[in-house]
């Protein structure tokens, strides 16, 4: 998915980004407000998402990632593999979502 540089879409969204954040975009609808650098990173963690899973599967099928990583979690169901430290920081950025939005 091709990243956009606009941190809104519309001045009535209620996902419109802070001064400084952009959208994080892990995938189609992850409108989470994060800094640019995140955003950035975000988008090389989903193009290296395959080499970071075991080639043969694994407990978790074929999105048990090799040794090292775990799970992205940007949503329940995101399993790119990531190191622990961005999984951290995923939780975290998400936990921050509502302050980091224009109310």
């Amino acid at each position: 998915m091709p990243f956009s540089n606009k941190n809104t879409s519309t001045p009535q969204d209620p996902y419109t980004c802070k001064q400084g954040y952009v959208w994080r975009e892990a995938s189609a609808n992850d409108r989470v407000c994060v800094t640019p650098e995140v955003r950035a990173r975000t988008g090389y963690e989903n193009a290296a998402a395959p080499s970071r899973r075991e080639p043969n599967g694994g407990p978790y099928g074929p999105d048990t990632c090799k040794q090292g990583y775990v799970w992205r979690e940007v949503t329940p169901d995101d399993h790119v593999c990531v190191s622990p430290e961005v999984r951290s920081q995923v939780a975290e950025d998400n936990k921050r979502a509502i302050e980091r939005r224009i109310s």
